[in-house]
């Protein structure tokens, strides 16, 4: 938001948090932390609703807010209304295609009848949020894809592919710089995690459970620990309660400025997603983090714009199935090769690098605001956007 407000943008945030922590912010940047509820379940989320549409239309009718910028679902019910009653300019951030994620994710059992009538909801207002907004944010090319020809949504004949921008999550490219971590910092930490300068690092960084792919992940590094013993497998995540005895697992915490000093020190990350439908629209920001400080990325296909990805850039290793002859050769493919560092940190910066995500946020910005109608209009075309 501080590249935004840079260029002159003033913005208002309204968020949901569980601590009150004051944090200081550009001068054009203000913002209202309403306290976030978690119990009782959905009633919860019902209070946060209601206060947020109170709090979000005051602010619109006191200071003459021209763009309401939605993030997701939840906040698009809110979002939607504004636009409806004070024809404000509605940026539909979807992210993903949420109400699926919560049904493929095991949140929502479509067996039970409540949770079912809570998907066709949302599955009913992401139409009115798609064919309504003045512009819509899809993290992947794929996300786009499905929009317009998946014939689940059944939108074509209302919607302008136009509107839909695609923007990636993006890296800052100043923090993740391997030129700002020093020999002596590298050497530090391997020290600490007892890992030899001769020894290949895997390195995985996220969260655990649901999404990831932690056993095959893990199953991968036993293939590469046999061809090539002395390897280790740095787990580093903030998921609480995982730990393992297993040679050569190395499960670590770190902030964010320590991260990149990690990422110097490996050979390789690695990051397996279940290949669902939802997962497609799904824009890991590791992976952009990890091309940032020359690291070759190992992944599966299936989720996010991976095979467009690999299509266009050799990043690393796209594994094609876990069986277990299959994996052996994939290991082998990759010890054999090298990636030169500087090819991928630039590969990163130009398709993910946070100038870039700032300057096409910007472009929206200025592109939402000469939208006439929402619908029955051709919407301005704008070259920035894939």
């Amino acid at each position: 938001m501080n590249g935004l407000a840079d260029k002159g943008w003033k913005i208002w945030v309204i968020s949901f948090e569980k601590t009150n922590n004051p944090l200081e912010l550009h001068e054009n940047i203000l913002w209202t932390p309403l306290r976030y509820h978690k119990n009782p379940p959905v009633l919860s989320t019902l209070y946060d609703i209601n206060n947020l549409r109170h709090k979000a239309k005051a602010l619109v009718k006191e200071h003459k807010i021209e763009i309401v910028h939605c993030r997701s679902y939840i906040t698009s019910l809110v979002g939607l209304a504004l636009k409806r009653k004070y024809a404000v300019k509605f940026i539909f951030d979807m992210r993903g295609f949420w109400a699926d994620e919560r049904v493929e994710g095991g949140l929502w059992n479509l067996g039970n009848p409540f949770y079912r009538w809570i998907y066709n909801y949302f599955k009913r207002k992401e139409r009115d949020f798609i064919e309504e907004s003045d512009s819509i944010i899809s993290l992947t090319k794929s996300g786009k894809q499905e929009l317009l020809h998946n014939s689940i949504f059944n939108i074509r004949h209302s919607i302008f592919e136009e509107k839909i921008k695609v923007i990636p999550t993006c890296v800052d490219t100043d923090l993740f710089n391997p030129a700002k971590v020093s020999e002596t910092q590298k050497s530090n930490l391997r020290k600490s995690l007892g890992i030899d300068l001769k020894d290949y690092v895997l390195m995985y960084i996220g969260s655990l459970g649901t999404w990831y792919m932690l056993d095959e992940m893990i199953s991968f590094f036993r293939q590469l620990k046999k061809i090539k013993p002395g390897s280790k497998f740095v787990i580093l995540t903030n998921s609480n309660n995982y730990a393992t005895g297993e040679e050569g697992i190395i499960v670590a915490r770190a902030k964010r400025e320590e991260v990149p000093h990690y990422l110097a020190i490996c050979n390789a990350t690695i990051c397996f997603i279940r290949p669902t439908f939802s997962k497609k629209a799904s824009s890991a920001t590791k992976i952009w983090e990890s091309l940032a400080m020359g690291k070759p990325i190992i992944v599966n296909d299936g989720w996010g714009d991976m095979g467009i990805i690999f299509k266009e850039d050799d990043l690393g290793y796209q594994v094609e199935n876990f069986e277990e002859k299959e994996i052996k050769s994939d290991v082998h493919k990759i010890l054999g090769k090298e990636w030169e560092p500087q090819g991928l940190s630039e590969v990163a910066i130009r398709k993910a690098g946070l100038k870039k995500g700032i300057d096409k946020y910007d472009e929206l910005y200025k592109y939402s605001l000469t939208v006439k109608k929402t619908r029955g209009q051709q919407f301005p075309e704008l070259s920035n956007y894939e």
